[in-house]
């Protein structure tokens, strides 16, 4: 058979002739073709039905090309449209169901011998798709070098302004803000009027991270804008819009510490979820406190406790654990801190923040005079966290504290040496000299103890919470000593 004819069929489907395309493929029979040949036939049908996204008969089409991969020079073709049929699958998808398509993905992106031997729209694709499924996968850096490359292709087909905004969700999930901004600005800029909504959607993430960047203004501004140019109206997306809008302004709002315009936003965002049938979780934890924010704690705490029964979202019933957690830290109900804490890791023992969690519980027992229990929860944190960490050090000194508070003073003097040796760097030590001063002072070595007393003050006081909720260590010692 003249392969001319499969030419003229392939031009018929990239020019969206599907029911061209599929008479003339009708019209071949399959007896009369040569094993290069049929593959071809099934791989341009194949195409045909993903262009037409008649998805449930493609991976069946596609099986025949497969089964004789190695008479069909064009077979990385082939895996380009089965890779690229399961990141479409996967974008549907939740939980394990999408994990599943993603590594089907992966598979056929991976027998892809040369991507530089495929056309440059088909190159985009590659490394386009691809990039989309190294972030769904998580695996940001690899998304970033992916997408990075479609941008440096000169394809006719390529979507520029949806890589920049793809490229600006990477960076942000890397948390590297200035970055992601970069990549907004870029996306809302060469988005064609044509597609006001995904202009308003990079407006709305730019607005998010501004408001993480600490620039609240500028976040309200940007969403006050987004929400004047929107009727919500009835369409689903224009709701959709609204409901995001509402909720980063809220966030805004909460910043700038107008609580009760923040709630209202927040229950805006609440009302229209309900309404589009989409889970509620997020706005539920806002609302929670923003509520505590405003002193109504028995309803922040309630909102809190229901979310968790009912969400089946895992990663805001962390999040709801641990805001109930300050709640109860905030309250001076510490047993309740504790409790909520071990739930959070019974239910989720390999979560992110673990080693915080068990730091938290340590700092809790040494609240209510439990050192030992505190020892013993500081021991686990340590075990958990990086080196890196700023809660390592703080599982550290609060460790060389109980130890003090046990009368153990030369294990806590040991810590505090082994803290100064290996983090010289620390740009707080406040908390360090502090008990090392104490140590020196319950050894009556006066002297030594009003040195460490005198560089603890050079320090400003710690931020971080498990500090400011616990024994003022360096006012006592420094009455003590008589330094004013």
């Amino acid at each position: 058979m003249d392969n001319s004819l499969f030419v003229q069929i392939e031009h018929k489907i990239d020019h969206d002739d599907f029911e061209g395309a599929q008479q003339l493929l009708q019209g071949i029979v399959l007896d009369e073709v040569s094993g290069h040949q049929r593959s071809r036939f099934f791989f341009l049908l194949a195409k045909t039905y993903f262009e037409r996204e008649m998805d449930d008969l493609v991976m069946p089409t596609l099986q025949n090309v497969f089964e004789n991969a190695d008479e069909f020079v064009e077979i990385d073709r082939a895996y380009l449209i089965a890779a690229v049929l399961h990141v479409f699958k996967a974008e549907e998808k939740e939980g394990d169901e999408k994990h599943a398509d993603l590594l089907q993905a992966r598979t056929f992106f991976d027998r892809i011998r040369d991507p530089a031997k495929l056309s440059i729209n088909e190159q985009d694709i590659y490394y386009f798709r691809r990039g989309l499924m190294e972030l769904y996968s998580n695996r940001l850096e690899e998304s970033i070098r992916n997408l990075e490359t479609v941008l440096t292709i000169n394809s006719a087909d390529g979507d520029k302004a949806a890589v920049h905004g793809y490229l600006a969700d990477a960076y942000k999930d890397l948390k590297d803000y200035e970055k992601a901004i970069r990549y907004y600005d870029l996306a809302i800029e060469n988005t064609t009027p044509d597609k006001p909504n995904d202009i308003a959607f990079h407006k709305i993430d730019k607005a998010r991270i501004l408001d993480i960047l600490k620039q609240p203004v500028a976040s309200k501004k940007l969403i006050e804008e987004v929400l004047k140019e929107f009727d919500s109206g009835k369409e689903k997306e224009n709701l959709e819009i609204a409901m995001y809008s509402q909720d980063v302004l809220g966030q805004a709002f909460y910043s700038l510490k107008d609580y009760q315009s923040s709630l209202n936003c927040y229950n805006q965002s609440l009302n229209l979820a309900t309404k589009l049938g989409k889970d509620t979780t997020p706005y539920l934890f806002d609302i929670s406190r923003a509520r505590w924010a405003l002193g109504d704690s028995k309803n922040s705490e309630n909102i809190a406790l229901k979310a968790i029964e009912t969400t089946k979202n895992d990663t805001y019933k962390q999040l709801l654990h641990t805001e109930l957690f300050h709640q109860y830290l905030h309250s001076d109900r510490y047993e309740e801190a504790i409790d909520i804490l071990h739930q959070l890791i019974e239910k989720y023992p390999d979560c992110e923040n673990l080693g915080w969690a068990y730091l938290m519980i340590g700092h809790m027992h040494s609240l209510l005079d439990k050192h030992r229990e505190a020892i013993d929860f500081f021991k686990r944190s340590l075990n958990v966290l990086d080196e890196d960490d700023e809660d390592r050090l703080s599982a550290l000194d609060f460790t060389a504290y109980c130890y003090l508070k046990l009368e153990s003073v030369d294990k806590a003097m040991k810590i505090c040496f082994e803290i100064i040796e290996e983090y010289p760097e620390r740009p707080n030590l406040a908390w360090t000299h502090a008990v090392l001063a104490r140590c020196y002072f319950e050894k009556g070595m006066k002297i030594e103890a009003r040195e460490h007393a005198e560089k603890a003050q050079q320090y400003k006081p710690p931020e971080s919470e498990v500090y400011s909720f616990s024994e003022n260590v360096l006012a006592d010692i420094l009455k003590d000593l008589g330094i004013e």
